[in-house]
């Protein structure tokens, strides 16, 4: 756990043991709580970890560190053996779809409890060092148990070196692209070896993606600097208007829901949720504002022309901001969840029940204040559309107006849903997809 601690305080947001975070509470998302889930794999698969590729990126690049070679191939095997082992303790993705599954809550005791080997209790104090007192019945959110369970055996049963040389490679990784040439290089040879594509792109490049990554939390200065000179203020108004009439429409269209099974209670439950969504369109006002922008950046911290050590300054910088609202009211008008507006990427937020319609997409092919109105609706209406239905999906329809875990429907209306679910699902299995098995989910 101290590891862990140091590891954060540095500013090395590489995979750790466990993900931490502020979270909400699934039965009652109107607080911040302290949320725990695997480690971030980056979503890769236990079999990549067995190419040549992988081990020897790892090899060569604790050599450059100034390990010997000989000894790095052989303490690199071991990472790389527990690497897979932690791997295989994750759900399945099938799993992580499933919110009865992710949503396993807690206290601060029962977790101590069940997984007595960390002093909890002693990490999240000094993790958060929260403004607020923290109490053993304090709730927290546990997306993954059993990886947890199994987290605990593969601690007891692995040398300490081995997890020691685990945590220091993956440190090490976060920051290999700002390191030398060579280790950059090195890089980009594994990324072709890995992907089949160059990883070369023009300097201007590299620098947005650095500036635009999510862990330096850039990206509110970077989003009100594209907002003022990408979208104006009419293009935003229309949005608005868009994304309300869609909304009407959808009101009137579960107003009228008649299959079989639907019944009364259920269609005003649906009703009541699509009047309560609540939207972000293009980006805030406040994104207008110099003062409101410099006073959210006066802790930042640039150490002049040393780029590593500004790097790091901003990812712990980024962390006290992304995670100083425990215990505090969730505000589900606050737009801090949905600062990427450059990004051209709407979403939907089922545990605030909330859309997202981001600046970025309100260009051509999907709006242009240019063209008519109804291709207007043609085009971007079709996204909002799209974003509120997943309020109603197979993962949106078990929350409720405001985000709460709840089941809303009938068990004749859960019937009649889970039969089309089922008739769309026959029919993707039945598509014939080089890679995959005939009956393979996709």
């Amino acid at each position: 756990d101290e590891a862990m601690i140091k590891i954060q305080n540095l500013g090395l947001t590489g995979h750790n043991l466990f993900t931490i975070e502020e979270g909400f509470e699934w039965v009652n998302p109107t607080q911040y709580v302290i949320k725990i889930g695997p480690y971030d794999s980056g979503k890769l698969i236990t079999e990549q970890f067995n190419k040549k590729e992988s081990y020897n990126l790892r090899v060569d690049t604790v050599v450059q560190f100034g390990a010997d070679r000989k000894s790095a191939e052989k303490e690199m095997k071991d990472v790389k053996n527990l690497d897979i082992r932690l791997n295989k303790a994750i759900m399945s993705a099938a799993d992580k779809r499933d919110p009865f599954k992710i949503n396993n809550q807690m206290t601060i005791k029962d977790l101590q409890h069940r997984y007595p080997y960390l002093h909890w209790m002693d990490f999240f104090t000094k993790f958060f060092k929260p403004d607020c007192q923290m109490y053993n019945d304090d709730p927290v959110v546990v997306t993954d148990p059993k990886y947890f369970d199994e987290l605990g055996k593969i601690l007891r049963t692995t040398d300490k070196r081995i997890i020691a040389n685990w945590m220091f490679w993956n440190g090490a990784e976060s920051i290999l692209e700002y390191l030398t040439t060579e280790m950059r290089r090195r890089m980009d040879e594994y990324t072709f070896a890995i992907n089949g594509t160059k990883n070369e792109h023009p300097r201007w490049e590299t620098c947005i993606k650095t500036l635009t990554s999510a862990d330096l939390n850039l990206n509110i200065a970077l989003s009100a600097m594209y907002a003022r000179k990408y979208i104006d203020r009419g293009t935003k108004r229309n949005a608005v208007d868009i994304t309300a009439a869609v909304r009407r429409e959808m009101e009137k269209l579960l107003s009228t829901w008649s299959w079989p099974g639907i019944t009364t209670r259920t269609r005003n439950a649906a009703v009541k949720k699509v009047k309560a969504m609540a939207e972000f369109v293009a980006y805030p006002d406040e994104y207008l504002d110099n003062r409101v922008l410099t006073s959210k950046y006066k802790k930042v911290d640039i150490i002049g022309k040393r780029f590593l050590n500004s790097i790091l300054e901003l990812r712990k910088f980024s962390f006290s901001y992304n995670n100083g609202k425990l215990g505090m009211a969730v505000n589900r008008s606050d737009w801090e969840r949905f600062k990427y507006v450059m990004t051209a990427n709407a979403m939907n937020n089922r545990d605030t029940n909330t859309i997202f319609i981001p600046a970025a997409i309100l260009h051509p092919p999907f709006y242009s204040s240019e063209l008519p109105m109804y291709l207007n609706f043609g085009g971007i209406a079709n996204i909002i559309g799209h974003e509120i239905i997943h309020g109603f999906d197979d993962l949106g329809r078990h929350y409720n107006e405001i985000g709460k875990r709840e089941d809303w429907w009938d068990d004749s209306g859960k019937l009649a849903f889970y039969k089309r679910l089922d008739c769309v699902i026959d029919q993707a299995n039945n598509y014939t997809v080089k890679g995959f098995k005939k009956g393979d989910s996709l």
